[in-house]
């Protein structure tokens, strides 16, 4: 036992275990002092957490408010708001085309490459339940064409209404866009079809989409002509059925039927001034071959005038890599002569009906589904994988004009022919959903029209051409 014998060295002991006895109770904290530490920790912890949550939460805000840019094959180039109700989407289409004739030995023909059309659009929405459209051509050399500007209040799809101009609803091909018809020349039918015309009308789907209706009030353009004002008050109503009775049916080889009905009805009278010196009045159509050279044009001096009227019977069908299209149209129109003179001769106006018709069928050769928007490539084609998709066309189309037109001086068959009677064959290779190479043959005969009398006419030289295509979609 360690003992000590001076007072004074025992103070100094005491003092020291004393001061080492404080040390070592500030070195180890109290069980109250830990909790309370613990307790912060965990404070700071979850201010930490608030504060992640908090700016993910407004990096969440701030992605779901920002304007959507998309730009791809399928949808090209398009600018949205977060919530839809605002869309912009842009793009166009170039076609630059090549026609070489075969055989045109009496009437030569020049062979040309052209440029045939250069078309931006906008399209887009406003406001949620507004849509408009505006596309332009720059074909040919000039400042710009205006071919559709109208809008649409997209209320439901039941029942939408549409104002401006657009194409009327009326043919089949017609209505199809033009970088996916077939051909590159639409048949006879399109050509007593009315064109683009300004107007208001009405449309929508019934029936779980299985019905289309479009019910239009326009200006009235004669046969092949588009419109943007009227040469009289007069109007033209325009309406067309579209079904598709078997859609969602589970029978697939009756899924893709297609039927339809179209049908107008006009008065085009012409307008007389008040000292009955002048006319103003709708010119009257031209017919083309697909070469596009004319084969048929009324008199210089008869005009629309009076009642006009069209019906049209139109299939659609498709199954798998193969498709359909079959179309008849029927336009009706009262045409007399007249003199741009004092005395205008309007001698009672004679109704004469020209028709036509059109059988066309495709098969997609490397076997992608035909469809009337055109084809898409499987796998995106070149610049994707694989080499495109190839599609075979075939058409039979035949227009016939009215006899009564030549019997009563309105034409001439030594100028004009009284039917042509269009075979082609086409070949289609879309590289991708953007570029396209199109190569057609189209044989055409034709039934006066090549000289002689009116009474005594010749045929028309039979027309053979080449034409080809080469098309971007953007």
């Amino acid at each position: 036992m360690l003992r000590f014998r001076s007072p004074t060295l025992f103070t100094i002991a005491t003092l020291a275990v004393g001061v080492s006895s404080i040390h070592a109770a500030d070195e180890v904290p109290t069980l109250e002092q830990r909790l309370q530490a613990l307790d912060q920790e965990v404070k700071i912890l979850k201010r930490k957490g608030e504060i992640a949550a908090e700016e993910a939460a407004a990096k969440a805000v701030t992605a779901k408010d920002a304007p959507k840019f998309t730009a791809n094959a399928k949808d090209g180039f398009s600018l949205s708001s977060a919530d839809g109700a605002y869309k912009l989407k842009f793009g166009g289409s170039a076609q630059l085309e090549g026609v070489y004739f075969l055989g045109d030995d009496d009437v030569p023909k020049n062979n040309t490459f052209f440029v045939r059309r250069i078309r931006p659009y906008l399209q887009g929405t406003v406001a949620k339940y507004f849509d408009y459209n505006l596309v332009l051509d720059f074909a040919g050399g000039g400042t710009g064409t205006v071919l559709d500007a109208n809008v649409t209040a997209n209320i439901i799809p039941e029942f939408k209404i549409q104002a401006g101009r657009f194409k009327t609803p009326f043919g089949l091909e017609y209505l199809q866009s033009d970088p996916v018809t077939a051909f590159i020349e639409r048949g006879f039918p399109t050509q007593l079809a009315p064109g683009r015309d300004a107007g208001v009308q009405v449309l929508g789907e019934v029936f779980s989409s299985r019905l289309a209706y479009q019910l239009g009030i326009f200006n009235g353009p004669t046969d092949r002509t588009d419109r943007d004002t009227d040469s009289s008050d007069d109007k033209e109503g325009i309406a067309r059925l579209y079904a598709t009775p078997f859609k969602d049916s589970g029978i697939e080889a009756l899924e893709g039927l297609n039927i339809g009905i179209a049908g107008s009805y006009g008065q085009d009278d012409p307008v007389r001034n008040a000292t009955n010196t002048a006319i103003t009045a709708s010119s009257l159509p031209t017919f083309v071959s697909p070469g596009g050279t004319q084969f048929f044009g009324y008199a210089g001096t008869a005009i629309a005038a009076g009642e006009r009227a069209r019906f049209s019977p139109q299939l659609y069908y498709t199954w798998g890599a193969w498709d359909v299209l079959a179309e008849y149209v029927s336009s009706s129109q009262e045409v007399r002569t007249a003199t741009f003179a004092t005395n205008v001769n309007l001698s009672d106006p004679r109704k004469v009906t020209n028709t036509a018709w059109q059988l066309e069928s495709g098969y997609v050769l490397t076997g992608e589904n035909a469809s009337f928007r055109g084809v898409s490539p499987a796998g995106g084609g070149v610049g994707a994988t694989g080499w495109g998709a190839l599609q075979v066309v075939l058409r039979v189309s035949e227009l016939t004009v009215d006899q009564d037109i030549f019997d009563n001086g309105l034409s001439s068959r030594a100028t004009s022919a009284e039917s042509a009677l269009n075979l082609g064959v086409g070949l289609n290779w879309w590289l991708n959903r953007n570029v396209r190479i199109a190569l057609n043959y189209d044989h055409t005969t034709f039934e006066a029209g090549g000289g002689g009398s009116n009474a005594n006419p010749v045929d028309k030289e039979d027309e053979q051409v080449i034409r080809s295509r080469l098309q971007l979609v953007f």
